[in-house]
C-alpha cells in the first residue's frame, strides 16, 4: 500500500491510541505521514539498515515531520555502535520529544531476544536517562 494510504489508515486509529512507531527506514515519503502530528514516533534503526540510525539520518525524518516523537531502541544503538555512544548522542538530541524506548538484546542475525546480563548491565548508564517514559521489553524474559 502506499505511504499515503497508510497513512490515512494509521489516521483513524482511536485517539487513545497516542504513539504510532514508525521506521524511518520504510517511510519512503514522510511527508505522507504529516498528519499524524505528535502521535508519529520515530524508531532508531539497526546497523544493517541505511537510514534512521544516527543523529544526522534522523534529522532528516524530523525536518519533514517537526512534530513526531522519538523511540529510543538501545539494542539497535548498540549495533551501530556497543561502545554506546550513538545511543547517547540520540538522547543528547532527541531527549524532548522521547517517548518510549524498546529493550532486548540481539542475536547475531539482529533478532530480537531476551535481555541478557551483559547488555543490561551495558544499557544501564543509557536506560538511566530515560526514566521518565515507558519501556517496551521486545523480546521474551529470559529464563530465570
Amino acid at each position: 500500500m502506499s505511504n499515503a494510504d497508510l497513512s490515512g489508515l494509521l489516521a483513524e486509529l482511536p485517539l487513545l491510541v497516542d504513539s504510532i512507531v514508525l521506521h524511518s527506514d520504510s517511510i519512503g515519503q514522510p511527508s505522507a505521514f504529516g498528519g499524524l502530528g505528535s502521535r508519529a514516533v520515530i524508531e532508531n534503526m539497526d546497523a544493517r539498515k541505511h537510514d534512521g540510525r544516527t543523529v544526522e539520518e534522523l534529522e532528516r525524518t524530523y525536518a519533514v515531520l517537526p512534530e513526531a516523537g522519538f523511540c529510543l531502541d538501545v539494542a539497535h544503538a548498540w549495533s551501530v555502535d556497543p561502545s554506546l555512544v550513538v545511543a547517547h548522542e540520540l538522547l543528547d538530541a532527541f531527549a524532548p520529544r522521547l517517548r518510549h524506548v524498546h529493550i532486548s538484546s540481539l542475536a547475531t542475525s539482529a533478532a530480537h531476544v531476551p535481555l541478557t546480563s551483559e547488555d543490561e548491565n551495558a544499557f544501564g548508564p543509557v536506560l538511566a536517562r530515560c526514566r521518565d517514559v515507558p519501556w517496551i521489553l521486545e523480546a521474551p524474559l529470559r529464563d530465570m
